[in-house]
């Protein structure tokens, strides 16, 4: 795999608190797919789910990801 995408899920709090922001690793090189992994996998309904980069080989070596697989960049 060349290389994968990062992922970011913004989960909107209610009542007019502080959006909370959680960025993936995903082992998919294509934008819509590594989304709806995610939106499939970890997102709620009403998160905002957005490819905003890619990740590289290294990276995806890195953490041991297999196609399909994601990790939280932030653990």
């Amino acid at each position: 795999m060349e290389h994968g995408r990062l992922i970011r899920v913004t989960t909107h709090a209610k009542r007019g608190g502080a959006a909370q922001v959680v960025t993936y690793v995903v082992a998919e090189p294509d934008r819509a797919k590594a989304e709806r992994i995610i939106r499939m996998k970890t997102a709620r309904i009403e998160d905002d789910v957005e490819a905003i980069g890619r990740a590289s080989r290294q990276l995806l070596k890195t953490f041991n990801l297999a196609p399909g697989e994601f990790i939280r960049a932030d653990d």
